[in-house]
C-alpha cells in the first residue's frame, strides 16, 4: 500500500533541541525537532497532549524563536507548521 504526501517540500532529518514557551515564559518544556522542510516541522514531546495549538518555540543552537500551530498530533510528537522567526 502506498500512501501520498501531502507536503510540498521535502523535510530533512535534524536532531535539534528547542523549549516551548508559555504563559508569557512563565513556564516552559523542552522538545525535539526530528525534521524540518518548508514550513513545517516534526516535534518529539513526552506528552503531545500539552503542545498548545498555537505557539511561541525557542530554539538555541540556531538562536531562532518562532511562532508554531500544530498540525496534528501522535502518541511520540506533534507536526507543526511554523512562521516566520519573531526574534
Amino acid at each position: 500500500m502506498q500512501t501520498s504526501e501531502r507536503r510540498g517540500q521535502r523535510r530533512r532529518r535534524t536532531f535539534l533541541g528547542a523549549r516551548f514557551d508559555l504563559n508569557q515564559g512563565q513556564s516552559s518544556f523542552d522538545c525535539i525537532i526530528r525534521n524540518v522542510g518548508g514550513r513545517g516541522a516534526k516535534l518529539a514531546v513526552s506528552q503531545p497532549a500539552f503542545v498548545p495549538n498555537e505557539f511561541v518555540l525557542h530554539v538555541p543552537k540556531t538562536r531562532q524563536i518562532l511562532r508554531g500551530e500544530v498540525r496534528w498530533r501522535s502518541a511520540q510528537g506533534c507536526g507543526v507548521q511554523l512562521s516566520a522567526a519573531i526574534g
